[in-house]
């Protein structure tokens, strides 16, 4: 929803995190500044806070300046939570836009989280994190342009993995058994996505974008042969959309298994350089749609991921994968 400066700006006493980005590079043109994309998440060109000579003096010259010049885009969660868990959102959030809306690159990130006390009581209440790790777009596909209907989704999908992050974390204190907890799939796949994004080269990129599509098949799914079948059942029932299907699985296995990229895992393509850098952008699409449909999708999706035997069943009752799941994609439309 579009805010007023005074809903936007943070208040003395509240508990807040913000993500201030410098080189943003992206489209705004289609937002709203400030922006209210779900519960208490914001997006802004600007930070959430005005600092006057006393709080600079506070906070000293390093903090106040991170605040006031890294403003390109700045994410902001608050109220309703303590700081800490406000960070793990604001963090959710930010992956949630690049899995809607696509990958963005920047220049510099930074977490600022904490307390904004007032500046004679303030008793460091303010907290700067490291730098985040950058994110790269895969070659060839073109800067993201969010909508408010992405930004929306993001937020749902920043919710979503903050349950089942909070059901896991609960889960596996009162079994003590971290390799059986809850979503350990989806959690995974998110993982992997954000691995993928942190690579540079097209080979690694790849390879976690099918690890991501892999963890919302059953885990009995075993090799390329299987990738196919089930990759099949999300995408249009064409012979080349199972062809691309194979191809990023065979690209995949040559990463995993430390072979060239291209030319051992395409035989007989005449352009396996230009074939590769295809599957790439279609598996990083695959891997963004899989987690935007079915994690930010409708509430009771979630169910299906719990666990493996959940999973299992979820595949094996086929009008309800197809429902869950929308229209099939023509995956090689992505060019």
């Amino acid at each position: 929803m579009v805010a007023n400066a005074n809903d936007f700006q943070i208040k003395a006493g509240e508990e807040f995190a913000c993500i201030c980005f410098s080189g943003a590079k992206f489209s705004a043109r289609q937002l709203p500044d400030p922006f209210e994309a779900g519960p208490r998440l914001w997006v802004s060109g600007k930070p959430p806070v005005n600092l006057d000579e006393v709080w600079r003096k506070w906070l000293g010259k390093i903090i106040s300046e991170r605040i006031e010049r890294f403003s390109s885009f700045v994410i902001t969660a608050r109220r309703g939570s303590t700081a800490d868990r406000l960070q793990a959102r604001a963090l959710h959030f930010f992956w949630g836009i690049c899995i809607t809306a696509g990958f963005i690159q920047f220049d510099t990130g930074h977490v600022i989280w904490g307390n904004l006390r007032e500046a004679a009581a303030y008793q460091g209440g303010i907290r700067v994190g490291m730098g985040l790790s950058k994110v790269y777009r895969t070659m060839g596909v073109s800067p993201p342009e969010p909508t408010i209907a992405d930004l929306q989704q993001a937020a749902t999908l920043a919710e979503r993995l903050e349950q089942m992050t909070q059901e896991r974390d609960d889960d596996i204190a009162n079994r003590n058994n971290p390799f059986t907890a809850l979503y350990l799939r989806p959690i995974s796949a998110i993982a992997a996505l954000q691995a993928g994004a942190q690579q540079t080269e097209p080979a690694y990129r790849l390879h976690q974008f099918v690890r991501t599509v892999e963890a919302f098949m059953p885990a009995s799914v075993r090799g390329g042969s299987d990738f196919v079948k089930y990759g099949s059942v999300l995408l249009q029932p064409n012979s080349k959309n199972a062809d691309a299907l194979k191809q990023m699985y065979d690209l995949r296995s040559a990463t995993e298994h430390h072979r060239p990229f291209d030319q051992r895992a395409l035989p007989g393509v005449g352009n396996p350089n230009d074939i590769a850098m295809q599957r790439a952008r279609q598996a990083e699409t695959l891997a963004r749609e899989v987690l935007r449909r079915f994690v930010a999708g409708p509430k009771d999706l979630l169910a299906h991921f719990k666990d493996e035997t959940s999973l299992e069943k979820f595949w094996a009752d086929s009008q309800q994968l197809s429902q869950a799941w929308g229209a099939p994609i023509d995956i090689n439309a992505v060019p």
